[in-house]
């Protein structure tokens, strides 16, 4: 998943089985809020019936310089030559926040 942080930081996650109208689907709203000490990066509730076969979610933020951690995640990998974080999180079914932060 590929975040760029700004005013109205949002978008959906959307599957389906792509193959039935009326099939099981997965929606699931994650938002970004810019902060004075970094970014926090909230998932809502999912919504719907569909199962994802993935158990984990690599996240790539753009804009960012300088070094980083995100609370909970061991491996965080800042890059200034492109200016991104990568980190990969566990599958989010329910509703959690990340947090983006200078060290």
């Amino acid at each position: 998943m590929h975040v760029y942080p700004g005013h109205d930081c949002s978008g959906k996650l959307y599957w389906d089985d792509g193959v039935s109208i009326r099939g099981a689907t997965l929606r699931q709203t994650v938002r970004c809020t810019l902060g004075k000490d970094g970014i926090m990066l909230h998932f809502d509730k999912r919504e719907g019936g569909f199962k994802p076969w993935w158990k984990q979610i690599a996240v790539t933020i753009h804009g960012w310089s300088g070094p980083a951690r995100v609370r909970g995640v061991r491996d965080v990998e800042a890059d200034a030559a492109s200016r991104t974080v990568r980190f990969t999180i566990p599958d989010q079914k329910a509703a959690a926040d990340f947090v983006l932060s200078r060290f």
